[in-house]
């Protein structure tokens, strides 16, 4: 079908823009969007997998190389989970907005803390390992 048809309807999805050049086709991530053309049902839209990002982004990045081996993958995190493929920054990470207490952090630290309190509240020890 083609991202300029997918275009024609989604200026914006759930308010993300139109894909940056590098993550240019739809349906390279969202599968064939032919069916979801003719019903218009937002389930006939495929939802992106790690195995759709790892197509393109296992080969020459060494930070992926342990992906299918790793805890991350065994927890069943997803790549969207911590990454923004709609934002037009490549590796764009996701900001959360935190009211716990480590919300000085940098924006990676604070999305790490979301899933791993307990480094949280090592980082947050008087003596052992504070963290500002």
């Amino acid at each position: 079908m083609g991202a300029d048809e997918c275009g024609v309807c989604h200026e914006n999805v759930q308010g993300h823009e139109l894909m940056p050049a590098y993550h240019s086709q739809c349906e390279s991530c969202h599968g064939g969007g032919s069916l979801h053309a003719e019903s218009e049902e937002t389930a006939d839209i495929r939802f992106p997998a790690n195995n759709d990002c790892m197509g393109c982004h296992a080969i020459g990045f060494a930070s992926h190389q342990q992906w299918d081996d790793g805890d991350h993958d065994a927890a069943g995190v997803l790549c969207s989970d911590c990454h923004n493929s709609h934002n037009r920054q490549p590796k764009d990470l996701r900001v959360i907005k935190t009211k716990r207490r480590f919300r000085e952090a940098d924006d990676a630290s604070r999305l790490c803390v979301q899933c791993h309190s307990e480094i949280e509240a090592r980082f947050q020890m008087p003596s052992h390992h504070p963290v500002g």
